[in-house]
């Protein structure tokens, strides 16, 4: 498949910190493929994240070094704005990223920015609130919604540009296990079959069914990218810093005595 995000030997430090955040990047995303971003507080997730969609350089200040090609743009001299609109970024607090009092404003505020016609904006925006299920939230405001809807409002304002990329900050943090089940149908049936989708969690539990690639990150330096069983099998054997549930790791373990006993039987 084509890479739509490309990243070389990239650093990071921020500015006033001790030690880097990012050390030695180097991975590529492809189009149309879901991937599962781990590692435990603090091994630079977010950080990725932010230099995938401009935020660093371009707001975040510090120590940058590397190549990050986004689309064919490079992040570092590529405004914000322009990146904007190739890449959706729902960060870890949908409330710090809400601009609007009314949903509907907020979801239409960035095609604003496109040339259209009132109409225009209202149509599109009434179809993609209809897509997600939060149609009755038309004239809302946005301080009186719930963690799970506000969620969705942001996602609806992303969708809206049809992003390439989409880059979903720890979605489950606002979501019961059944609403985090209820995100992935809709991320399923309405995101674009050629869009690539970045899921930031610490809940593997969540996830590792969902997508076609995890990628491990440890202190700032990617450690495994690959396919979620073979993730399973390294975590075994190498230490790390990951919560691996109960359930996931007696199911591995047990398939593992099972391989095991029917190549010796």
């Amino acid at each position: 498949m084509q890479e739509i995000v490309t990243i070389e030997n990239l650093e990071f430090k921020y500015l006033g910190a001790g030690d880097k955040a990012l050390r030695g990047i180097d991975l590529s995303l492809e189009r149309g493929r879901r991937y599962l971003l781990v590692g435990a507080s603090g091994s630079g997730k977010t950080t990725l994240a932010r230099c995938i969609t401009g935020l660093i350089p371009h707001f975040y200040q510090g120590e940058y070094s590397g190549e990050v090609v986004v689309d064919g743009m490079k992040v570092s001299e590529t405004p914000i704005q322009r990146l904007a609109e190739a890449v959706g970024y729902l960060r870890q607090n949908p409330e710090e990223q809400v601009l609007m009092t009314k949903v509907e404003r907020e979801i239409a505020f960035s095609l604003e920015f496109r040339g259209l016609t009132t109409e225009e904006m209202e149509r599109i925006t009434r179809r993609v609130m209809e897509n997600l299920g939060i149609s009755h939230l038309w004239g809302r405001t946005t301080d009186t919604l719930s963690g799970g809807e506000l969620q969705k409002v942001v996602i609806a304002s992303m969708l809206v540009l049809e992003p390439k990329i989409l880059i979903l900050d720890e979605p489950s943090a606002y979501l019961s296990p059944m609403a985090v089940k209820n995100l992935q149908g809709l991320l399923d049936t309405y995101i674009p079959s050629q869009s690539t989708l970045l899921v930031i969690d610490h809940r593997l539990d969540y996830w590792i069914g969902f997508v076609d690639t995890v990628i491990y990150i440890d202190r700032g330096v990617v450690r495994y990218m690959g396919s979620p069983g073979r993730l399973l099998n390294l975590l075994g054997s190498e230490e790390h810093r990951l919560n691996i549930p109960l359930h996931i790791r007696l199911s591995h373990d047990l398939k593992q005595v099972v391989n095991t006993r029917g190549v010796n039987s």
